[in-house]
């Protein structure tokens, strides 16, 4: 303290008079360089990642190693680094590089691979950052932020500033945190569609195969090969444009589809410029164009018997199965038919009438009805059809899954049996509808429209929509205990499964059957018809949810999405085996 004070006691040195305007000191030039600043001593973003970089061998394979990972996770043109190769599927959520060997994880995967590999550190599929699976923690290291950085100088081709003159101060950060929303970027698609004359139902369907994984690992992986297309105006080769466009272009201001509606319009007849079109009839016939655009779909033989090899098969469709039990000798008549979504009819049957009951039965309650739901309005017997819901009428999706594949007695004129009777006598009989097979991307249409010989009607009930869908209890393997002689089943996957010792079918697995939302499709209107109203739809890309509302997009709360009145669900298989 007191050679401080002698310092400022000091008395000035004698200096020229000073001028009315100072002019600027002039350094005095000298031959000599500037003296270099002493050496900064290194710093390491953890104990763990210092041991690594501070051996010469550890240090080129570490620094060789992340560098290759953020080639893979800068490159947005492929689905790679969201690729998980413990799951084998394309997952929507962050991943993790592993740093010391080739292997691409979910966050769910990852800590078990460096536990079981003693692998300490891995590189996340968003940013490149660096994270230390035994901190727990991301980690901010010298060497490495260079590197992901570019040599700390340049990001994106702009000069970076010095970290000192941009720090926020702990306010700025509040105000950061609250009113900042992720940028769209080409890494993620988030893109508006312009409309262009009331083609929001073509947006939405764009919109729902831009961001379902399978569908954009497919053409992003020149699955469809456009070079090689031959076909005219083929939808195929539009939505392939639209996927460079959304994932390989720096824009991020809406994009017009002009060139795909073109297509649509030239292709089907029934297709109207400046018309509505009902969006679930539109993405069934952009399906089909699409499986016909699969060069694979040409390489099947016209009497293969086989299920057709294309995309658009393996992601879609699925397989219904259909039992008649003949209530007479109790023959069993099975039918398969191809399903590409499930339709679930919101409009219930009325209860058969009821005998008066006795006294001894006034006491007991009346059991619930559960009409059946089979995708059409057909009412019980001796019932009819109930008047359509009111806006306040809450329906779950559970029951009408349920509805839709429970047992429903057909009347007496409607089935035939060739086992049992004269030849063409009618029979009693039960029909049930199962579900023999599951796609990866399982497509429900809640039917809100109804056409009658009075018009049309839309149902506006609510109907609750679970984010993960258990199908396991409508499959056919879960419904009951094969038949003498029957031969195994599939399971939800479409893979064959050995029967238990037995003779009963196992029961599929969590994984097989279980579904995750991925969109939500909505319709609405202030009339009652299908040709007037305007869709929109939500999405979910890396965990969050967005609103696409034709050329405007936004996050949403989660809770938002489950207060619309769904019209079209699109959910994705969690695993794929």
């Amino acid at each position: 303290m007191s050679t401080t004070l002698e310092i400022l006691k000091k008395p000035a040195k004698a200096s020229t008079p000073q001028l009315a305007s100072p002019s600027k000191p002039q350094l005095k030039k000298t031959g000599s360089a500037r003296e270099p600043p002493p050496p900064v001593p290194i710093t390491y973003g953890c104990e763990h990642i210092k041991v690594m970089l501070e051996s010469d061998p550890g240090r080129k394979h570490a620094i060789a190693s992340y560098r290759q990972a953020l080639r893979v996770v800068s490159d947005k043109t492929c689905t790679t680094s969201k690729y998980c190769n413990s799951c084998k599927e394309v997952v929507l959520r962050q991943t993790m590089l592993c740093l010391q060997c080739p292997i691409v994880l979910c966050l769910a995967e990852s800590d078990a691979h460096s536990n079981a590999e003693c692998h300490r550190f891995g590189v996340e599929s968003e940013e490149g950052r660096l994270y230390c699976f035994f901190c727990h923690d991301f980690i901010v290291d010298e060497t490495m932020e260079t590197i992901r950085t570019k040599g700390g100088r340049y990001i994106n081709g702009r000069k970076r500033r010095r970290l000192e003159e941009v720090a926020p101060t702990p306010h700025e950060m509040q105000y950061i945190e609250t009113n900042t929303n992720p940028r769209p970027s080409r890494a993620h698609g988030l893109r508006g569609l312009w409309n262009l004359g009331q083609t929001c139902y073509l947006n939405v369907a764009v919109q729902a195969l831009v961001h379902n994984p399978f569908v954009k690992h497919f053409y992003l992986t020149d699955g469809h090969r456009k070079k090689h297309c031959k076909r005219e105006n083929c939808m195929s080769c539009g939505i392939e444009d639209v996927m460079v466009e959304f994932f390989a272009s720096d824009r991020v201001e809406p994009f017009a589809p002009t060139d795909f509606l073109t297509s649509a319009l030239l292709s089907n007849s029934q297709i109207r410029a400046n018309h509505q079109e009902d969006a679930h009839e539109f993405m069934q016939f952009l399906l089909n164009d699409l499986h016909e655009a699969d060069i694979t779909y040409s390489e099947l033989p016209k009497d293969n018997d086989k299920d057709c090899a294309c995309f658009v098969h393996k992601l879609f469709y699925g397989k219904l199965q259909s039992e008649v039990t003949c209530e007479r000798c109790k023959n069993v008549t099975t039918s398969l038919d191809p399903m590409m979504d499930l339709s679930l009819s919101l409009r219930t049957p009325e209860r058969k009438k009821r005998k008066p009951k006795s006294r001894k039965d006034k006491d007991k309650p009346a059991p619930e009805s559960t009409p059946e739901l089979n995708g059409t309005d057909t009412p019980e017997p001796n019932g009819t059809p109930n008047p359509l819901p009111s806006p306040e009428a809450v329906f779950t999706l559970a029951d009408c899954l349920d509805r839709y594949t429970k047992p429903e007695r057909l009347g007496k004129d409607s089935y035939t049996c060739s086992q049992c009777g004269p030849a063409g006598a009618s029979a009693e009989a039960t029909k049930q509808m199962t579900i023999r097979t599951l796609a990866p991307v399982l497509s429900i249409q809640l039917k809100r429209f109804e056409h009658t010989d009075k018009g049309s009607f839309k149902i506006e009930a609510f109907v609750k929509f679970p984010p993960l869908l258990d199908m396991r209890p409508y499959l056919s393997i879960s419904q009951k205990s094969p038949k003498p002689g029957a031969k195994n089943l599939t399971n939800g996957n479409g893979m064959s499964k050995p029967q238990a010792k037995n003779g009963r079918k196992r029961e599929p697995h969590p994984d097989e059957a279980l579904y995750e939302l991925m969109g939500v499709v909505v319709h609405t209107s202030k009339t009652t018809t299908v040709e007037a109203g305007h869709y929109y739809a939500f999405f979910r890309v890396k965990g969050i949810w967005w609103r696409f509302d034709d050329e405007k997009v936004k996050s949403v709360a989660e809770e938002e999405v489950f207060k619309e009145r769904a019209y079209l669900l699109y959910y994705v298989i969690r695993n794929l085996e």
